[in-house]
């Protein structure tokens, strides 16, 4: 069943996740004389338009977590797969945010990592995925109990 409830915060979820995917992340904002870097999830482009793709393991994470978090929505016959989707997806999430903060702070020390709204996306998505797995196993318990009384 597609319109389960499970569905729309699996959509939302990925939905976040592309949506982070391509926006500006935060500013590692120079604590020297250095120009300010922009941090976005493929790159990071400082001030004399250079780029650095170190950043470039955040994108792979969350187009990887979109990936899985697709085939989560379509997997509905199968409801522990669905739910198991969902338990390594939140983990996704989890090395996103320690890939996150190892880049803005022990890749570049001497900035100072300042996070901007979009940083918070993952945990969004993070929350609507905690919430639909949630769903997943309340539904597979019910057709199990459903099934004990037959």
């Amino acid at each position: 069943m597609i319109q389960r409830k499970q569905t729309v915060f699996l959509l939302l979820a990925v939905m976040a996740t592309l949506a982070c995917a391509f926006l500006q992340t935060g500013l590692l904002e120079a604590s020297t004389m250095g120009a300010d870097v922009k941090l976005y999830n493929y790159c990071t482009l400082s001030a004399d338009h250079s780029r650095s793709f170190v950043s470039l393991p955040l994108f792979v994470l969350l187009l990887i977590s979109a990936v899985l978090g697709i085939m989560a929505v379509f997997d509905y016959k199968h409801r522990p797969r669905q739910a198991r989707l969902c338990s390594a997806i939140i983990g996704i999430y989890l090395a996103w945010y320690v890939g996150y903060v190892a880049i803005g702070c022990l890749l570049y020390s001497d900035y100072r990592l300042i996070p901007s709204w979009p940083a918070g996306l993952p945990l969004f998505a993070m929350i609507m995925t905690w919430l639909a797995r949630k769903g997943i196993i309340s539904d597979e318990r019910l057709v199990r109990a459903a099934d004990r009384i037959r």
